[in-house]
């Protein structure tokens, strides 16, 4: 006998997406808080619209107030250093698509400390 309102080809899509909502918000609370700009030693990594040049990047950090610490293969990429309390909202003001910690992105933008940026050039 089948009860009315009863399935009868068992599990449907539909049954996992509460658990598809669920996965979607923490992997984004997971990544917000891994990147999330810790201030630590007033160090941030920058990241402005891709089709900046460099000066472009580098007029909006000093817009903010901020001094340019290392740059990487991206233009738009950099490390920057402020010890102001609101440096991160003074960035995005300024133009900033993301402002994130530096130790996570070192590696992954090429910023690799080269022998030319370390002895000054010689």
């Amino acid at each position: 006998m089948r009860l009315p309102g009863a399935r009868t080809n068992g599990h449907e899509w539909r049954d996992l997406l509460p658990a598809a909502a669920l996965l979607i918000v923490s992997t984004a609370a997971i990544v917000a808080t891994a990147l999330s700009p810790s201030g630590d030693r007033g160090q941030y990594a920058v990241v402005a619209p891709p089709w900046y040049t460099i000066g472009q990047t580098v007029e909006l950090i000093v817009a903010a107030g901020g001094d340019l610490i290392d740059f990487g293969d991206l233009t738009n990429v950099v490390i920057v250093h402020s010890d102001r309390p609101a440096f991160v909202w003074a960035l995005y003001r300024a133009g900033a698509w993301l402002v994130i910690d530096p130790v996570g992105v070192r590696g992954c933008f090429g910023f690799e400390q080269s022998p030319a940026r370390t002895s000054g050039g010689e």
